[in-house]
């Protein structure tokens, strides 16, 4: 995380990552809403939902997961 990065995540606690996902997954990530009509009430895809493995993916953004252990601590240090 750079100084302004830095800056904005601890002004305003959040931060937008550009590129963080690539123009390809967004595609897949749609493609799998719009086939499934994104039953919100139910991600398991068993039941409707849209749960594929693209959006699981979503739970561990590598970009992502290197600022939260700058920001939260690594959470696997001492493990």
């Amino acid at each position: 995380m750079n100084d302004e990065q830095r800056y904005h995540f601890d002004t305003w606690g959040f931060l937008t990552i550009e590129d963080a996902i690539t123009p390809e997954q967004v595609t897949e990530l749609k493609a799998g809403a719009d086939e499934n009509s994104a039953d919100l009430g139910s991600q398991l895809k068993k039941n409707g939902g849209f749960w594929s493995q693209a959006y699981v993916d979503l739970l561990d953004v590598p970009v992502i997961s290197e600022m939260l252990d700058e920001t939260e601590g690594d959470a696997h240090a001492g493990a």
